[in-house]
């Protein structure tokens, strides 16, 4: 018989793994159909320029320069003030686009932490039992 414990240990994993999944097709969209706005979008930030070669380095390439663009659109203000984010671009950025990068981005660096709040539970307190 599955104790209480497994179907929570079960249901916890499964909706990891299932939101993982969803924030990966939200990256797969963005790099193949939305790339090229992004780009446009940011052309004056110094995280698009010092990246623009790798535009034609493949989907690797493209996965690297939404990396840098998450990470300077969930940080704003310590972008704005390192230089890496031109203000005016991040003001004219599109509000939908930057939801978006913003919301997936926080999402995944939540989801890492409760796997690895997981991790730690199977491992510290033997569950599930």
């Amino acid at each position: 018989m599955i104790s209480d414990s497994e179907i929570i240990f079960l249901m916890s994993s499964l909706g990891l793994f299932l939101s993982g999944i969803f924030i990966i097709g939200i990256w797969f969209y963005m790099v193949f159909f939305r790339m090229s706005e992004i780009v446009r979008c940011l052309g004056r930030s110094l995280v698009v320029q010092n990246r623009s070669s790798f535009l034609n380095a493949g989907l690797v390439g493209k996965f690297y320069i939404l990396s840098g663009v998450s990470g300077v659109l969930v940080f704003p203000q310590k972008s704005i003030e390192r230089g890496e984010l031109d203000p005016d671009d991040y003001r004219r950025f599109p509000k939908p686009l930057k939801f978006w990068i913003v919301s997936s981005a926080t999402a995944a660096i939540v989801l890492t932490l409760g796997g690895v709040v997981m991790a730690l539970a199977i491992n510290f307190l033997g569950w599930p039992t």
